[in-house]
């Protein structure tokens, strides 16, 4: 026989296709729009695949196939989709072209979308200070947003002259404070906010109506505290008021022991068993008092009125007039027109000296028409000198308006700081015409 040639052969067929597909890496999951809930996967497979297969997403998402890639590429359009959500996929029902089911991928698979964007405009929460009366002092101002800012962005200005320095940033660069320049009084200050954004990049919504403070009034000046000072201050707090300035070479060897001498050495020798009593002294023309004339009964040496007097170095007089019913100093004034300090200290000694031996306990002063200054200086003077005696000082017959000291007649007395608390203090009261 003759062998065939070429030889006859036979080919078995190839081994069938057993082995099960899968998914090839992460599905690709790409945001179309996710305002609109929109979005697309990308599935690959390890081998060509039929298109019988489908695949769900949990959270009310949906999968719909758009188009095969090469056989193993499956591209969905998705649906339903929400910010910031983890989504699972499932796949169902696929084969490969031998009809082998598709192994299910373990873990299951998952992709998760985007957080929502910021689109929120910052605002201006607080500014501190704000309101009116604010303290002219203050050096600060603290503005507090609504959410983090971006710290490189945004100025502040203010008008009338004032400026914010580079801010300091706290609670997450939700507060800045700025360091303010020297504010003025009683003024009104407008804040201006300019390029603020948030982290996000979100514009600053500016406030309206617009942020504004207001500084304290300039607080008014003291009165003068002493309006006609002496010049030459005593450093002896009580030296003796009135020195001898030739004392008697030959003094007596044996003085009277009464420290208490009659104030009238030379009385009637022939007295009238029934002396008339002393005329009533003028009411001041003033009414009403802010207190009543403190006055006693207690009768005096004598029945007539007794004055002394008191002459300073530069001739100027005050008097003291004794009555029945009242001790009276008159003041003396200088050329300025104050009170004469240095004669009425030494008034003051000598009332007092009279009204403790007959029992008194107030001095009345009288300040004379024209005067134009009793200092607090020489308010205290006479305190010191009192002896814890009351002093009633009469200012009603002073031109109404005019300043004595610290006092202003056409209102409620007023002292000055420097002599408020100490005056208080002390047994003094003040009479004045009521306007």
């Amino acid at each position: 026989m003759t062998t065939p040639s070429p030889a006859k052969t036979f080919t078995t067929a190839a081994a069938p296709d057993t082995a099960a597909p899968t998914v090839s890496g992460d599905p690709v999951f790409a945001a179309t729009d996710l305002s609109l809930g929109t979005g697309t996967l990308t599935v690959t497979f390890s081998e060509a695949m039929t298109a019988a297969g489908t695949i769900t997403l949990d959270n009310s998402g949906t999968a719909t196939l758009s188009t095969w890639s090469s056989t193993n590429v499956a591209v969905y359009n998705l649906t339903g989709l929400t910010y910031g959500t983890t989504y699972e996929v499932t796949f169902a029902s696929f084969t490969d072209a031998a009809g082998n089911a598709l192994t299910a991928p373990s873990p299951a698979m998952t992709f998760t979308t985007a957080t929502e964007p910021d689109t929120t405009a910052p605002t201006v929460l607080t500014v501190t200070p704000s309101g009116t009366d604010v303290s002219q002092a203050t050096t600060a101002l603290t503005v507090t947003f609504s959410e983090a800012m971006n710290t490189l962005n945004g100025t502040i200005t203010l008008d009338n002259g004032v400026t914010a320095a580079s801010p300091s940033w706290t609670n997450g660069n939700t507060a800045a404070t700025y360091t303010l320049s020297t504010l003025g009084y009683g003024t009104t200050y407008t804040i201006t906010f300019a390029s603020f954004t948030d982290a996000a990049g979100n514009a600053l919504t500016a406030p309206s109506p617009a942020k504004t403070f207001t500084t304290a009034a300039e607080p008014a000046p003291d009165p003068d505290p002493d309006p006609d000072p002496d010049p030459n201050p005593d450093p002896d707090p009580d030296p003796d008021p009135d020195p001898e300035p030739n004392p008697d070479p030959d003094p007596d060897p044996n003085p009277d022991p009464d420290p208490d001498p009659d104030p009238n050495p030379n009385p009637d020798p022939n007295p009238s068993p029934n002396p008339s009593p002393s005329p009533t002294p003028a009411t001041p023309s003033y009414t009403p008092p802010l207190l009543p004339i403190i006055t006693t009964n207690v009768p005096m040496p004598e029945s007539e009125d007794f004055t002394y007097t008191f002459t300073s170095k530069s001739d100027v007089t005050s008097t003291i007039t004794v009555t029945e019913s009242l001790i009276t100093i008159t003041a003396g004034l200088n050329e300025s027109g104050s009170v004469n300090s240095e004669t009425a200290v030494k008034a003051m000694k000598e009332s007092v000296r009279i009204a403790k031996a007959n029992g008194e306990n107030s001095v009345y002063f009288e300040i004379p028409e024209g005067a134009v200054g009793l200092s607090s200086s020489t308010v205290k003077k006479l305190v010191d000198a009192s002896g814890g005696l009351d002093i009633i000082i009469n200012l009603a017959d002073v031109n109404n308006g005019d300043n004595i000291g610290n006092i202003r007649l056409n209102k409620t007395p007023i002292w000055g700081k420097s002599s408020q608390a100490y005056i208080l203090k002390q047994n003094v009261f003040i009479q004045y015409k009521i306007t």
